[in-house]
């Protein structure tokens, strides 16, 4: 829902989220509960017919995700990006009438955030920046290396949200997995996978990156010319433990990126500009990344459901797959300028 010129913005528009260690605490207690509430279930199950026990965990399964859905909409903009993603799933594992419910409750979720005047949001960002925006951002887009480094991290993005949501899809789909199972699965491949990923990109670019500053731009791209086929390596695995081993290994290097990326990018201007250099920068990941990837792969998979059937989803981000080829080619020429580009500390 978006508010026309001549409506009157709501109160509430003019109000920034403030309150983050209640909302954290929120959170926290919802993560608590539920959990304790899962084992009993899982320990109760135990003396439950096979039947009994599945509608037993359809119902904690509809009951963790409504709370949760509950939580978020007293978060604003943090529910208003989570929930654009859940929006766009498919909650196979759901009876019909939960899943009807759900929906409706993201949709909600998703339309009903109050916007905040441009005029106060960038009051905010100039009293949390060190630098202008106007001042910042002139001196990055005259050099093509920021737009490289943006762009190639963007087409990595693309393919790493799209991904991140449809795998549990894919998961269900393709090899049977119900909802519980196929949230486990990418639990287990986003915690090793991502944090191995993060810090290997941290670590390597300090002690290559120091020698010679290309090697912030090489990492990435060799870690996504990686990524690309053993993504779909995995998902075209024969059964369930090799597609997890498979998959691991893309989840780990797809967010390798990170560190060396944004290091390089805060490294394009003086020490005092860095923090909104870092903004710009992830403003542009961020709106291509979150607000193309989903939705490509979403198309995609729709344009494929009748020559593909059921695994129309995973043809499709497979073939999204192709997006990290092109973020490490960018990369790659990015870093042909960036030794130039590159603005040294000094103490």
């Amino acid at each position: 829902m978006t508010a026309r010129a001549e409506d009157p913005l709501p109160p509430e528009a003019g109000r920034l989220p403030t309150g983050r260690l209640a909302r954290t605490a929120r959170v926290g207690g919802l993560v608590t509960g539920q959990g304790l509430r899962w084992a009993g279930m899982t320990a109760a199950n135990r003396m439950r017919s096979p039947e009994r026990a599945e509608e037993a965990r359809d119902e904690r399964t509809a009951a963790l995700v409504g709370e949760l859905v509950d939580q978020l909409s007293r978060m604003r903009g943090a529910a208003m990006k989570v929930g654009q993603l859940l929006s766009m799933i498919e909650f196979d594992g759901l009876r019909e009438e939960q899943r009807t419910e759900l929906e409706a409750k993201l949709a909600t979720l998703r339309d009903d955030v109050p916007p905040v005047p441009f005029a106060k949001l960038e009051r905010l960002m100039c009293s949390e920046l060190e630098a202008p925006l106007a001042s910042v951002f002139p001196m990055l887009a005259r050099k093509p290396t920021f737009w490289l480094l943006a762009f190639g991290a963007s087409a990595s993005s693309l393919c790493g949200y799209g991904l991140a949501l449809w795998t549990p899809s894919i998961m269900m789909r393709s090899f049977g997995l119900d909802l519980v199972s196929a949230g486990n699965f990418l639990a287990s491949l986003v915690i090793l996978g991502g944090c191995a990923g993060v810090f290997a990109g941290g670590w390597f670019a300090d002690r290559l990156g120091g020698g010679d500053r290309r090697w912030y731009a090489w990492l990435p791209a060799i870690a996504w010319l990686i990524t690309a086929p053993t993504f779909v390596a995995g998902y075209f695995a024969p059964n369930l433990w090799l597609a997890w081993l498979l998959l691991l290994i893309p989840n780990a290097l797809n967010i390798l990126w990170l560190g060396p990326i944004v290091t390089a990018v805060q490294h394009l201007v003086p020490a005092s500009m860095r923090a909104t250099a870092s903004a710009s920068f992830l403003l542009i990941n961020n709106l291509i990344g979150l607000g193309i990837g989903p939705w490509l792969i979403g198309r995609i998979s729709d344009g494929l459901k009748e020559s593909h059937g059921v695994d129309a989803l995973r043809y499709a981000a497979s073939s999204c797959c192709a997006f990290y080829l092109l973020a490490a080619l960018l990369v790659l020429f990015a870093s042909r300028s960036l030794r130039a580009d590159w603005v040294e500390d000094h103490s």
